[in-house]
Protein backbone atom coordinates (compact mmCIF):
# COMPACT_ATOMS: atom_id res chain seq x y z
CA UNK A 1 0.00 0.00 0.00
CA UNK A 2 1.24 3.37 -0.82
CA UNK A 3 2.14 5.83 1.71
CA UNK A 4 -0.43 8.34 0.23
CA UNK A 5 -3.60 6.03 0.77
CA UNK A 6 -2.35 4.96 3.99
CA UNK A 7 -2.63 8.24 5.41
CA UNK A 8 -5.92 8.78 4.21
CA UNK A 9 -7.72 5.77 6.04
CA UNK A 10 -5.30 6.83 9.47
CA UNK A 11 -7.01 10.26 8.77
CA UNK A 12 -10.58 8.34 8.21
CA UNK A 13 -10.16 6.45 11.21
CA UNK A 14 -9.64 9.53 13.37
CA UNK A 15 -12.55 11.32 11.96
CA UNK A 16 -14.77 8.82 12.36
CA UNK A 17 -13.64 7.74 16.19
CA UNK A 18 -14.14 12.05 16.64
CA UNK A 19 -17.57 11.39 15.62
CA UNK A 20 -18.21 8.62 17.91
CA UNK A 21 -16.92 10.75 20.60
CA UNK A 22 -18.85 13.62 19.60
CA UNK A 23 -21.97 11.81 19.82
CA UNK A 24 -20.80 9.97 22.89
CA UNK A 25 -20.97 13.28 24.44
CA UNK A 26 -23.68 14.89 22.92
CA UNK A 27 -25.92 12.02 24.56
CA UNK A 28 -24.37 12.70 27.82
CA UNK A 29 -25.10 16.35 27.45
CA UNK A 30 -28.73 15.22 26.29
CA UNK A 31 -29.17 13.24 29.32
CA UNK A 32 -27.72 15.56 31.79
CA UNK A 33 -29.74 18.51 30.65
CA UNK A 34 -32.72 15.81 30.79
CA UNK A 35 -31.76 15.33 34.39
CA UNK A 36 -31.31 19.37 35.29
CA UNK A 37 -34.64 19.58 33.91
CA UNK A 38 -36.53 17.24 35.72
CA UNK A 39 -34.39 18.78 39.06
CA UNK A 40 -35.57 22.05 38.20
CA UNK A 41 -39.28 20.75 37.65
CA UNK A 42 -39.54 19.03 41.02
CA UNK A 43 -37.96 22.15 42.59
CA UNK A 44 -40.80 24.39 40.97
CA UNK A 45 -43.30 21.87 42.23
CA UNK A 46 -41.84 21.88 45.95
CA UNK A 47 -41.93 25.65 45.99
CA UNK A 48 -45.65 25.87 44.48
CA UNK A 49 -46.38 23.38 47.25
CA UNK A 50 -44.90 25.69 50.08
CA UNK A 51 -46.33 28.68 48.78
CA UNK A 52 -49.94 26.71 48.73
CA UNK A 53 -49.11 25.77 51.86
CA UNK A 54 -48.02 29.25 53.22
CA UNK A 55 -51.24 30.83 51.44
CA UNK A 56 -53.60 28.16 52.91
CA UNK A 57 -52.03 29.20 56.62
CA UNK A 58 -52.64 32.67 55.99
CA UNK A 59 -56.10 32.05 54.61
CA UNK A 60 -56.72 29.87 57.81
CA UNK A 61 -55.62 32.67 60.64
CA UNK A 62 -57.37 35.50 59.08
CA UNK A 63 -60.82 33.37 59.08
CA UNK A 64 -59.82 32.99 62.82
CA UNK A 65 -58.68 35.99 63.02
CA UNK A 66 -62.04 37.85 61.46
CA UNK A 67 -63.86 35.22 63.49
CA UNK A 68 -62.80 35.97 66.95
CA UNK A 69 -63.09 40.39 65.82
CA UNK A 70 -66.82 39.25 64.83
CA UNK A 71 -67.53 37.32 68.25
CA UNK A 72 -65.41 40.41 69.90
CA UNK A 73 -68.28 43.19 68.29
CA UNK A 74 -71.27 41.02 68.68
CA UNK A 75 -70.29 40.29 72.60
CA UNK A 76 -69.44 44.48 72.69
CA UNK A 77 -72.92 45.47 71.02
CA UNK A 78 -74.75 42.96 73.61
CA UNK A 79 -73.35 44.14 76.29
CA UNK A 80 -74.18 47.73 75.06
CA UNK A 81 -77.66 46.97 74.22
CA UNK A 82 -77.89 45.30 77.95
CA UNK A 83 -76.45 48.51 79.97
CA UNK A 84 -78.75 50.66 77.39
CA UNK A 85 -82.01 48.72 78.16
CA UNK A 86 -81.09 48.32 82.40
CA UNK A 87 -80.50 52.45 81.95
CA UNK A 88 -83.54 52.73 80.48
CA UNK A 89 -85.71 50.81 82.96
CA UNK A 90 -83.70 52.26 86.12
CA UNK A 91 -85.04 55.87 84.38
CA UNK A 92 -88.74 54.64 84.02
CA UNK A 93 -89.09 53.31 87.78
CA UNK A 94 -87.70 56.85 88.34
CA UNK A 95 -89.65 58.79 86.27
CA UNK A 96 -93.21 56.63 88.21
CA UNK A 97 -91.65 57.67 91.84
CA UNK A 98 -91.49 61.36 90.81
CA UNK A 99 -94.74 61.61 88.82
CA UNK A 100 -96.46 60.38 91.61
CA UNK A 101 -95.06 62.89 94.38
CA UNK A 102 -93.33 60.26 96.55
CA UNK A 103 -90.06 62.99 97.13
CA UNK A 104 -90.32 66.30 98.95
CA UNK A 105 -86.88 67.04 97.82
CA UNK A 106 -84.87 67.62 94.60
CA UNK A 107 -84.01 64.22 93.31
CA UNK A 108 -81.80 64.39 90.51
CA UNK A 109 -79.33 61.09 88.80
CA UNK A 110 -75.91 61.13 89.53
CA UNK A 111 -73.54 58.87 87.74
CA UNK A 112 -72.97 55.25 89.25
CA UNK A 113 -69.70 56.09 89.87
CA UNK A 114 -70.72 57.00 93.04
CA UNK A 115 -72.59 54.58 94.30
CA UNK A 116 -69.36 53.21 96.33
CA UNK A 117 -68.66 56.91 97.48
CA UNK A 118 -72.50 57.98 98.53
CA UNK A 119 -73.58 54.47 99.50
CA UNK A 120 -70.61 52.89 100.63
CA UNK A 121 -71.49 49.95 98.38
CA UNK A 122 -68.97 47.53 96.76
CA UNK A 123 -68.68 47.44 92.93
CA UNK A 124 -67.53 43.97 93.45
CA UNK A 125 -71.38 43.26 94.40
CA UNK A 126 -73.10 44.51 91.42
CA UNK A 127 -72.53 44.57 87.72
CA UNK A 128 -74.97 47.83 87.19
CA UNK A 129 -76.01 50.92 89.26
CA UNK A 130 -78.22 53.58 88.53
CA UNK A 131 -78.24 56.10 91.25
CA UNK A 132 -80.74 59.02 92.26
CA UNK A 133 -79.99 61.31 95.02
CA UNK A 134 -81.47 64.37 96.81
CA UNK A 135 -79.78 67.48 98.04
CA UNK A 136 -78.44 65.86 100.92
CA UNK A 137 -80.94 67.68 103.17
CA UNK A 138 -83.24 64.89 103.25
CA UNK A 139 -82.12 61.47 103.07
CA UNK A 140 -84.12 60.59 100.26
CA UNK A 141 -82.50 58.66 96.93
CA UNK A 142 -83.44 56.10 94.59
CA UNK A 143 -80.82 53.27 93.36
CA UNK A 144 -81.05 50.32 91.50
CA UNK A 145 -78.90 47.17 91.16
CA UNK A 146 -78.45 44.47 88.97
CA UNK A 147 -76.83 41.74 90.86
CA UNK A 148 -73.18 40.32 90.30
CA UNK A 149 -72.05 36.87 90.24
CA UNK A 150 -72.20 36.51 94.22
CA UNK A 151 -76.10 36.62 93.66
CA UNK A 152 -78.62 39.74 95.97
CA UNK A 153 -77.41 39.03 99.55
CA UNK A 154 -73.86 40.57 99.81
CA UNK A 155 -75.73 43.55 98.30
CA UNK A 156 -78.62 43.63 100.50
CA UNK A 157 -76.07 43.50 103.25
CA UNK A 158 -74.85 46.10 102.51
CA UNK A 159 -77.45 48.61 102.00
CA UNK A 160 -78.40 47.29 105.24
CA UNK A 161 -75.31 48.39 106.13
CA UNK A 162 -75.98 51.85 104.72
CA UNK A 163 -79.51 52.67 105.80
CA UNK A 164 -78.01 52.08 109.77
CA UNK A 165 -75.01 54.58 108.85
CA UNK A 166 -77.47 57.40 107.54
CA UNK A 167 -80.25 56.63 109.87
CA UNK A 168 -77.26 57.54 112.88
CA UNK A 169 -76.12 60.56 111.00
CA UNK A 170 -79.47 61.94 110.66
CA UNK A 171 -80.99 60.98 114.21
CA UNK A 172 -79.20 64.06 116.28
CA UNK A 173 -80.88 66.61 114.29
CA UNK A 174 -83.76 65.53 111.70
CA UNK A 175 -85.70 62.77 113.60
CA UNK A 176 -88.46 62.95 110.09
CA UNK A 177 -85.83 61.41 108.65
CA UNK A 178 -85.11 58.44 110.50
CA UNK A 179 -88.33 57.48 110.03
CA UNK A 180 -88.17 57.46 106.86
CA UNK A 181 -85.05 55.84 106.28
CA UNK A 182 -86.05 53.30 109.08
CA UNK A 183 -89.32 52.70 106.28
CA UNK A 184 -86.96 52.93 103.35
CA UNK A 185 -88.20 50.71 100.27
CA UNK A 186 -85.94 47.64 99.42
CA UNK A 187 -86.66 45.46 96.44
CA UNK A 188 -85.26 42.11 96.25
CA UNK A 189 -86.18 40.44 92.22
CA UNK A 190 -83.73 37.66 92.08
CA UNK A 191 -81.41 39.36 90.14
CA UNK A 192 -82.09 43.39 90.98
CA UNK A 193 -81.93 45.43 93.72
CA UNK A 194 -83.88 48.68 94.63
CA UNK A 195 -83.39 51.01 97.43
CA UNK A 196 -85.87 53.81 98.17
CA UNK A 197 -85.67 56.19 100.59
CA UNK A 198 -88.76 58.70 100.18
CA UNK A 199 -91.29 60.80 102.22
CA UNK A 200 -94.19 58.74 100.86
CA UNK A 201 -92.18 55.52 101.21
CA UNK A 202 -95.71 54.12 101.46
CA UNK A 203 -96.70 55.15 97.87
CA UNK A 204 -93.25 54.23 97.07
CA UNK A 205 -93.35 50.73 98.21
CA UNK A 206 -96.72 50.34 96.29
CA UNK A 207 -95.44 51.45 92.94
CA UNK A 208 -92.57 49.35 93.73
CA UNK A 209 -94.13 46.37 94.41
CA UNK A 210 -96.36 46.94 91.01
Amino acid sequence: MKKGKLGKIIVGVCVVGSLAACGSNSQAGTAQTEEIAVTESAAESETAGIKESVAEGTAEKATESESTVSETETKSASETVSAEDFEKTCDEIFNKLSEAGVFEDSVEKVDSSFVEMLLNISSENYESACLYVGSGATAERLAVFCAGENGTQALLDEINTHLETIKNDYAGYDPEEVKNIENAVVIDNGDTVVLCIAADYENAAKILNE
